[in-house]
């Protein structure tokens, strides 16, 4: 990995119903003000492989967007 905090946002337009970009900017801002710089991934269903992360971001959506990406995510799980 790099030098750069690597931040996965899994999802965020599926499931980022609440305000959960949010989270990721913040985590972005806190990391900035610590001196460590950042990269945010953001990782959509049939996107390949999203490789490693620091840090990995989920939100939350409807229950059909949760089982519409549910495949993609097992597919990528360890």
């Amino acid at each position: 990995m790099s030098d750069a905090l690597r931040i996965l946002h899994l999802y965020p337009e599926e499931l980022g119903i609440n305000g959960d970009r949010g989270n990721v900017t913040v985590l972005v801002e806190r990391a900035r003000i610590r001196g460590i710089g950042s990269e945010v991934v953001r990782h959509a269903p049939g996107g390949g492989d999203p490789g490693d992360a620091d840090l990995v971001v989920m939100g939350s959506g409807p229950l059909s967007a949760q089982r519409a990406v549910l495949p993609d995510l097992v597919a990528h799980a360890p």
